[in-house]
């Protein structure tokens, strides 16, 4: 009932083997549903590790970025 899903995109294999870690895995019952339940549309992490963030961004002190959009269940993560 409060279990949300989620789909992790990353660059690199180890960041994936973590999020796999730190995340709950689906049931067989739950991954058959989870392209077609239009209702629960999954948080998508975008772990793109590789790329830094952009010092020179204005308010940026670090090359590392985490982005969360509630609205959009988006979340980046850059410079890791």
């Amino acid at each position: 009932e409060y279990r949300v899903p989620v789909r992790v995109i990353t660059s690199r294999a180890y960041h994936a083997l973590f999020m796999q870690n730190m995340l709950v895995p689906p049931t067989e019952d739950e991954l058959v549903n989870f392209e077609a339940s239009a209702a629960r549309k999954p948080f998508v992490i975008f772990n793109a590790g590789v790329f830094p963030a952009n010092r020179q961004t204005q308010g940026m002190t670090s090359s590392t970025s985490v982005s969360v959009s509630f609205k959009r269940q988006e979340m980046v993560i850059l410079g890791t």
